[in-house]
């Protein structure tokens, strides 16, 4: 699957979420954080499977813990939305998806980056293993 259509399928389904889970005045209640945590690592894993992500190295966790942030984030952006139908909010969500894609692009740019001035001073990649040319 594309970055494209992953991050159009993310954000989908993050509207669909934010907007059907009720009035949020009444979720953010102290008593509920426990549960909370509990059930946004839950949804958070839901949508990356809905959204066809199959990883199971470390970028499970990393991709779990952005989209965890921006949920949250959007939720409590949620609470003081005064727009109508939460436009401004969709707004916020879409903003952040965008940032979360643009700043992986922008990593994997700096990797290549890396890497090419690694192997430009002699160096050479064995493994993961960067290791000087003799």
């Amino acid at each position: 699957m594309d970055e494209g259509s992953n991050s159009q399928g993310i954000e989908d389904i993050l509207n669909t979420r934010t907007t059907n889970v009720g009035p949020p005045e009444q979720k953010a209640q102290p008593v509920n954080v426990p549960t909370s945590f509990k059930q946004r690592a839950m949804v958070v894993d839901e949508i990356w499977h809905a959204a066809g992500d199959n990883a199971s190295d470390i970028d499970w966790y990393a991709k779990r813990t952005v989209l965890a942030g921006i949920y949250s984030t959007t939720e409590i952006y949620m609470l003081t939305d005064t727009s109508p139908d939460f436009h401004d909010t969709m707004a916020f969500l879409d903003a952040r998806v965008k940032d979360a894609f643009d700043l992986k692009k922008t990593i994997q740019e700096l990797h290549q980056t890396l890497l090419g001035i690694i192997l430009r001073r002699g160096y050479v990649l064995v493994g993961h293993k960067v290791v000087r040319k003799i």
